[in-house]
C-alpha cells in the first residue's frame, strides 16, 4: 500500500514536514472547534488557497496515513479540504476512494 511508502518518506524528512502538517491540523481543528463560526467551509477555503498543488497532494496522503492524527482525516472530508485536487496528481486514481466522497465536493 502506498501508505507504507509514505510512512518511510514521512520519517525521512520529518523534521521538516512534521511541524509543517502540525501546523496545519492544529489551524483547522481550531476553526472546527469555533462554534460562532457558521461557514467553516468558507474559512477553510480560504486557509487552502494558500497550501501549493504539491502540498495539498502530501496533505491527502499524510492525513490517512497511520501517522496523521487519527480525526485530521475526517474534519478534512468534513471541510472537502480536497475538492481542488487533481486526480492526476494522485499516484493512481483508485485512491480516491480511502475518503468520503464529500472530501471532494464544493
Amino acid at each position: 500500500m502506498f501508505s507504507k511508502k509514505f510512512v518511510e518518506i514521512f520519517y525521512y524528512y520529518n523534521a521538516e514536514l512534521g511541524h509543517y502538517f502540525d501546523h496545519l491540523y492544529h489551524v483547522l481543528k481550531y476553526l472546527n472547534s469555533i462554534d460562532e463560526v457558521e461557514n467553516k467551509k468558507f474559512y477553510s477555503s480560504l486557509f487552502r488557497s494558500k497550501i501549493s498543488s504539491y502540498e495539498l497532494l502530501l496533505l491527502f496522503y499524510y492525513s490517512q496515513s497511520n501517522v496523521a492524527n487519527k480525526d485530521f482525516k475526517k474534519m478534512l472530508e468534513n471541510l472537502s479540504f480536497f475538492k481542488n485536487l487533481a486526480e492526476d496528481d494522485l499516484l493512481n486514481p483508485q485512491h480516491k476512494r480511502y475518503y468520503e466522497s464529500k472530501a471532494f465536493m464544493d
